[in-house]
C-alpha cells in the first residue's frame, strides 16, 4: 500500500529523532497547566475515552491555542 500523507508530529517542534532530513524548527510550543485533577484508577481518559487508567493518577490539564 502507498498513500500520499506525512504525519509530522513532533518535527514540527524542532524533535526529529532522524538527522540528514534536512528539517528545521518552525515555532515553539508553550503553555501553562490550568488544572491539576486526580483520578481514579480505571478511569476513561482523553477523547473517545481511548486510555483507561492503570492505577490512582493526577492529570495535568494544559490549554493550547493555534494562532
Amino acid at each position: 500500500m502507498w498513500l500520499d500523507f506525512v504525519r509530522l508530529g513532533s518535527c514540527v517542534q524542532g524533535r526529529v529523532l532522524v538527522n540528514g532530513l534536512g528539517l528545521k524548527k518552525v515555532g515553539v510550543l508553550k503553555t501553562k497547566i490550568i488544572t491539576i485533577k486526580d483520578v481514579p484508577k480505571g478511569y476513561n481518559i482523553s477523547y473517545s475515552n481511548e486510555y483507561k487508567a492503570k492505577k490512582d493518577s493526577r492529570l495535568g490539564i494544559i490549554g493550547v491555542r493555534l494562532y
